[in-house]
């Protein structure tokens, strides 16, 4: 019983201390969430404080999208081999496939999920870590 309440435990406070580890297995398209056509964005997503707490930048706009959970909501969907890469510190570009699941608002954050990311490059975020 010890080991389980053990093994419980260490689990939660991974999944607190690092959302990123939760992160969703499901798809983006055919996803019933879905409301539109997806389509290709030149992007940097990163890991903030706040909700959602990762967002895309569309490279050369003002656009910022918020990554949709699925299911669970607090999860986001995104694939592997983008989620490997993100921690608070980096910026990951990319060329990535997003599919809407919101409309468009002028002036207002879209959320999508990310289909695919490819060309992926990491780089240092200016915050300060402690």
């Amino acid at each position: 019983m010890r080991d389980i309440m053990l093994s419980i435990t260490a689990t939660m406070l991974l999944a607190v201390c690092n959302p990123l580890v939760t992160l969703a297995k499901e798809v983006c398209k055919g996803n019933p969430r879905v409301i539109g056509e997806c389509f290709s964005v030149r992007g940097r997503i990163s890991v903030y404080q706040g909700y959602p707490d990762i967002r895309m930048w569309w490279v050369g706009t003002k656009r910022i999208f918020g990554i949709a959970g699925g299911e669970g909501e607090d999860e986001e969907i995104i694939p592997e081999n983008v989620s490997a890469k993100l921690s608070d510190v980096v910026f990951v570009f990319g060329d990535y496939v997003v599919c809407p699941v919101s409309g468009f608002v002028p002036g207002h954050m879209q959320w999508v999920c990310v289909e695919s990311g490819e060309n992926l490059r990491i780089e240092g975020t200016p915050r300060r870590v402690p």
